[in-house]
């Protein structure tokens, strides 16, 4: 009888033979989002895209698109590569494969690791809901199982692991409806190409690994310019100032409940447990103290 503990030491297998290509990477993502990325419960603005056949990833596209601005990057290269950004994107594979490979199995979820489980939640009622929360405990969990790797990236890398992930915790929000309502729904749907127009923004996702001095001031929001300012925006003003409810919530959708002590004084702090200290931190502690002083003020007096 198949076991977890079977699929396990397959999936393993899978995965480290695509460790070392990039592209084998996504392939592998690609021919699993071309089984269970449910393209027929497109909707009509997927549809009607003028990249249709990006279209037929369904719920996997977002993922796809980030990760092939993460081998455009070089941040996947096994030579001058990352060893973070290549373990992190690696485990997210295995939590797949073993997903897929449970699921082929007959298998229920009773047993399966966590990611897996929820993974498998998906599968069997694919949903944005249920997408993020798949694809988000793989990441959340990626970052907790590699955080000793994490301090050998550059401090301006350090910062943009932690916005990469409030930025994804956010995208989640807007479906899981807390964040904009339908609006948000619609706008962080994983079957739009949004996050392909987001990566093609270096002043949002650099273009090179490591960073050049110029790419380090934009992530650290010292950069001038239009895409910064929009930039700054995002973080800044929706995200940066929430970011204890933000992690709180996505702690409960994701099961993990290690995610609040990335989160520090309202700092985010992965992966050291201390704040950055970044010019985004004291900026966004001044909107949160303008918008307690808004709230005060507007108080109905007794």
């Amino acid at each position: 009888m198949t076991t977890w503990s079977d699929l396990a030491e397959l999936a393993r297998t899978q995965v480290r033979e695509v460790a070392d290509d990039p592209d084998a990477r996504l392939r592998l993502r690609e021919a699993f989002y071309l089984r269970y990325g449910f393209a027929d419960v497109l909707f009509a603005a997927a549809a009607l895209d003028p990249a249709l056949d990006d279209a037929k990833f369904g719920f996997g596209r977002s993922e796809l698109d980030f990760m092939r601005w993460e081998i455009r990057r070089g941040v996947l290269d096994p030579g001058r590569g990352s060893p973070w950004w290549r373990a992190v994107n690696l485990s997210f594979l295995y939590d797949g494969q073993l997903a897929g490979l449970g699921h082929e199995a007959g298998l229920d979820g009773t047993d399966a690791p966590l990611p897996a489980k929820a993974w498998l939640a998906y599968i069997a009622d694919p949903s944005g809901v249920t997408w993020y929360r798949a694809h988000n405990t793989s990441i959340v969990s990626g970052y907790h199982e590699h955080s000793d790797l994490a301090p050998g990236e550059s401090r301006p890398e350090q910062i943009f692991l932690n916005c990469v992930l409030y930025r994804l915790l956010f995208a989640q929000g807007m479906v899981e409806g807390v964040e904009f309502e339908k609006l948000g729904r619609f706008l962080a749907d994983p079957r739009l190409p949004s996050v392909d127009l987001l990566v093609h923004l270096p002043d949002f996702y650099p273009d090179r690994y490591p960073l050049t001095s110029g790419e380090a001031k934009h992530v650290m929001h010292r950069g001038h310019s239009l895409e910064e300012a929009s930039a700054r925006c995002l973080d800044l003003v929706l995200i940066h100032p929430q970011l204890v409810r933000l992690y709180g919530r996505a702690a409960v959708w994701n099961a993990t409940p290690f995610l609040v002590k990335w989160v520090v004084k309202g700092e985010p702090c992965y992966p050291h447990g201390r704040p950055h200290n970044t010019m985004l931190a004291y900026a966004a502690r001044l909107v949160r103290r303008i918008r307690g002083k808004r709230r005060a003020g507007a108080a109905p007096k007794t």
